[in-house]
């Protein structure tokens, strides 16, 4: 005889609830029988694809909820059409609204998710293997949620083109004509005309404005797309702040689109050579694998600036520099190394999937430089206590985050897996962070720049004065009387050493005549800081 048995003879009374958990003291231990489950869930499938044993685990069921949700909507439309005061034109407009809501949940495919499950696994010191998988069963993958972002994993071919100078990547499958015609048939099924003429406007608009029919640019799009933030600390650039100029590592900006044919390429190539103001200024590379367009910009800024666009291969360049989209191919041929072999890179990417449809990349060298400039600002802001700064800086260098992941659309639903020194946690908390993370940028941003405006106000205030009192000097000096004219030249340099210039936006100062004070080209002459100083109202 059994234990349950022994206590149902014993206690015929007792209530023995199935679906409790059953608490048993035997020999000084704590037994509990695991009940059953009167609804299905997708638990044993979601598990499947998780790490057990580590910091954090996640499962959430969402079948029963999500299931038919499109109907609950549907019928929530009712409820809404029953409150009183509503004519029969808010009531059509209502129920249209509730239409295209109802249509755009049963066509998301969101229905079809029957779990969340989240995992996170040290497996190394500082380092996780983080999991996530939105999961539904096989067959059970209609919706936009299956196909817009790619129907199959495939070669994360995107990795061929970063430079081992990227910070910050992200590659990633997306059907825009997909999306451009769901969105047409949506707005078409619900009936609601205004929005529908507008709709219908937009492909006209696009062509008077490119010169190409909507449908041509979206059919030369090969749906993959990337964004890639490279920082170079062999060339460092030196940013100019309040208090001190600090050197950060050159950075560079790059956007990646797979292509069909050279149809967004050669309209942009026309373009450029059509404009006179430009042709001085573009370059044009026309060789064996690789068409470039680039412009010559001179601009008074620390970095370098030459706005590129690139045809190579499948894919189409447009870049801060053309020297970001030729290291990219010189990587992609293997005349450089890349990220791929770079000792971060290899130990995030150890036992993460070869294919996917999407891959994200974060450097911890990204994290310091923001932390960096960030840091200084703070510094510059003699409104925020210095413990606030001390205690952002050791937060910002405790643990600079990075992260390589990769996800995938599987039998079973959109997989990701990665590596990283932060766990799932992080994410589940985040908004516990998030609001002192945001608050600080936003007290020191906005002071950095009113200080920064103060400083330039103060120089040019200075300035002001100076040629103010050179005037003074050369009329006594000269016996010029009120009203006399005075130049620059009057006074360079015989008494003042060089024309100052504004601070803010550059620029002459108007010297007026005697007995008026000097003006500044940039600074309102109305601003109560300059009649303090009793310069020129």
């Amino acid at each position: 005889m059994n234990i349950n048995q022994s206590l149902r003879k014993s206690f015929p009374s007792l209530i023995y609830p199935l679906t409790l958990a059953t608490m048993l003291a035997i020999g000084g231990r704590v037994i509990a029988a695991a009940p059953t489950a009167v609804e299905a869930t997708s638990f044993q499938q979601t598990a499947a694809h998780l790490d057990t044993g580590g910091n954090f685990y996640l499962y959430l069921g969402t079948e029963q909820w999500l299931a038919g949700l499109s109907e609950k909507i549907s019928g929530l439309r009712q409820l809404v059409l029953n409150l009183p005061d509503i004519d029969e034109t808010g009531r059509k407009q209502i129920g249209q609204v509730f239409d295209l809501i109802t249509s755009l949940v049963k066509n998301s495919g969101v229905e079809e998710v029957s779990g969340l499950g989240m995992s996170s696994l040290a497996v190394d010191q500082g380092l996780y293997r983080n999991k996530t998988i939105l999961h539904h069963y096989p067959d059970h993958n209609g919706g936009y949620l299956w196909s817009m972002f790619g129907r199959t994993a495939h070669p994360l071919a995107g990795l061929d083109l970063l430079s081992a100078n990227t910070a910050l990547a992200s590659f990633g499958d997306l059907d825009l004509p997909m999306l451009w015609k769901a969105i047409e048939r949506e707005v078409n099924r619900a009936g609601i005309s205004q929005v529908a003429e507008a709709f219908q406007q937009v492909p006209l608009m696009f062509e008077q404005g490119s010169g190409l029919k909507l449908d041509q640019f979206l059919g030369s799009l090969g749906n993959e797309y990337g964004f890639v933030l490279t920082l170079d600390p062999n060339r460092l650039i030196t940013l100019p702040m309040p208090s001190e100029a600090i050197q950060i590592p050159e950075p560079g900006v790059m956007l990646v689109a797979k292509v069909k044919d050279d149809v967004i390429f050669n309209l942009v190539d026309q373009v450029l050579k059509s404009q006179e103001n430009l042709k001085s200024q573009l370059v044009s590379v026309n060789k064996e694998g690789l068409k470039m367009r680039t412009l010559e910009i001179p601009l008074p800024l620390p970095l370098p600036f030459r706005p590129s666009l690139a045809r190579s291969g499948d894919y189409l360049f447009l870049a801060t520099t053309d020297t970001l989209i030729e290291d990219a191919l010189a990587v992609q041929s293997g005349k450089k190394p890349g990220l791929k072999a770079q000792a971060e890179f290899k130990r995030l990417a150890e036992g993460t999937p070869k294919e996917g449809n999407w891959f994200g990349f974060l450097s911890g060298r990204f994290w310091k430089t923001i932390s960096q400039i960030q840091i200084q600002a703070m510094k510059a802001n003699r409104e925020v206590p210095e413990a606030v700064v001390n205690s952002l800086k050791t937060f910002m260098n405790a643990a600079p985050p990075f992260d390589f992941s990769v996800s995938a659309n599987t039998p079973d639903g959109w997989i990701s897996i990665g590596h990283g020194n932060q766990d799932l946690r992080m994410s589940v908390l985040a908004p516990l962070a998030i609001i002192p993370a945001a608050v600080l940028p936003a007290i020191a941003i906005p002071n950095f720049v009113r200080a920064r405006s103060t400083a330039q106000q103060h120089a040019c205030i200075a300035n002001l004065k100076q040629l103010d009192g050179a005037k003074e000097v050369w009329a006594l000096e000269n016996k010029k009387k009120v009203g006399e004219e005075c130049q620059m030249s009057d006074l360079v340099p015989s008494y003042i050493k060089a024309e100052p210039k504004c601070p803010v936006g550059g620029g002459s100062y108007k010297l007026n005549p005697i007995g008026t004070n000097p003006q500044c080209p940039n600074h309102n002459p109305n601003d109560p800081q300059l009649r303090n100083h009793k310069l020129p109202d």
